[in-house]
């Protein structure tokens, strides 16, 4: 079976999609030889082409015309198509909402991450919540097999369109061997000299974006302050969009000389930044899957997490999970877990445990089984 990925939306840097989609391909090695694929990907990022399996065919675009979205949206809609029948796909897979309307012979299969572009419109810029909503409705017409990240992504597409998607599976992201508690002092001392790190610090790691209810956390640690004013926060992640409010807050409580902006962190240095943080906070209002969350508990690190959508189905109970929303409940995890040694090392051992159920040689091996259901079978295509 030959299957041709869509790499052009990832961006280079590893968040997100890029790290979903690099971690997919590395195990690719291990699927059964009856899969052949075919990456389509920008000639920018020359890291995730050294990443590919020597299995794996690249095609590369070149990126100072198809980073532009015009160029990009004509390239899938009228090239991929194309490219199927050259190189006589069976499957087309999109890792980020879109897919090509008309595909030719090949089947289509589409990762969803989340229904935010829906559930949370204000959150997302205009243009990229239309172009989304537009995608998704498509994506659940016109795809022969739809991936979720999560069982709560899936369930809230479900209640969106009173729909019972059947043609939809779940697939859960996995986590790196490299995020482990007994990793390298040499790469820690590094990370730690390299982005300026105190020698304690709670973390959050992600994209600086409305979502990720960032303002809310740096509330909760001016309280935390107030009775520990040795304790630092370190923000590790690019700037998303709507990011503005996270800065004026910092000035607002007066915590510059408190909070540390690391700003983009490669993927190298992820594992060492986690390992060396005394306490992990990722208060999110929506996630479709959290990995942030599940890196963290791999890490060995206790792991404060938000009791919305997908979290308590990734942190099970190796997490200490409370309302995003309120801020007392926030304050108070912080308090405890960050004057409760005990507290701390029990929670770790329960994330550790956890985090063992995930990984991305699971993930590889059930989109396989999707590849095979999609080139096998049509799916009946509700009408939206």
């Amino acid at each position: 079976m030959q299957v041709l990925i869509d790499l052009t939306q990832v961006p280079v840097g590893r968040m997100g999609i890029g790290s979903y989609a690099e971690n997919l391909l590395e195990q690719s090695r291990e699927l059964a030889p009856d899969i052949s694929l075919t990456v389509v990907l920008q000639s920018d990022d020359p890291a995730l082409r050294a990443a590919l399996p020597a299995r794996v065919r690249a095609l590369q675009l070149p990126a100072r015309l198809f980073r532009r979205f015009p160029a990009r949206l004509l390239f899938e809609q009228l090239v991929l198509p194309f490219l199927a029948w050259r190189y006589r796909a069976d499957v087309i897979h999109s890792l980020h909402y879109s897919l090509p309307l008309l595909p030719g012979r090949a089947h289509r299969v589409v990762t969803m991450h989340d229904m935010t572009a829906y559930l949370l419109p204000h959150m997302h810029t205009r243009a990229k919540g239309a172009y989304m909503r537009f995608f998704i409705r498509q994506a659940i017409r016109r795809a022969d097999r739809l991936i979720f990240v999560s069982a709560s992504a899936l369930e809230d597409c479900r209640r969106w369109f009173q729909l019972p998607l059947d043609h939809a599976s779940v697939v859960h992201h996995g986590k790196s061997d490299a995020f482990r508690p007994d990793g390298s002092p040499e790469a820690l001392a590094d990370v730690r000299a390299r982005y300026a790190l105190p020698p304690s610090y709670l973390l959050y790691l992600g994209t600086l974006e409305p979502r990720k209810n960032i303002p809310l956390l740096l509330r909760a640690f001016a309280d935390l302050v107030q009775r520990h004013p040795e304790a630092r926060l370190v923000i590790a992640g690019k700037k998303g969009w709507y990011f503005e409010e996270i800065f004026h807050t910092v000035a607002t409580l007066n915590l510059a000389d408190r909070v540390i902006f690391t700003g983009y962190v490669d993927e190298a240095d992820k594992p060492a930044l986690l390992r060396g943080a005394s306490l992990f906070v990722y208060p999110s209002l929506h996630e479709g899957f959290g990995v942030p969350v599940l890196e963290a508990m791999a890490s060995g690190i206790p792991t404060i997490g938000g009791n919305r959508t997908s979290i308590p189905e990734i942190a099970g109970d190796g997490a200490l999970l409370i309302d995003p929303a309120s801020l007392p409940e926030l304050t108070a995890a912080l308090e405890h877990l960050y004057t409760d040694t005990a507290a701390r090392s029990e929670l770790a051992a329960r994330g550790l445990a956890q985090a063992a159920k995930f990984s991305w040689k699971k993930t590889a091996e059930e989109t396989a089984a999707v590849y095979r259901d999609a080139s096998q079978r049509e799916a009946a295509q509700p009408k939206i």
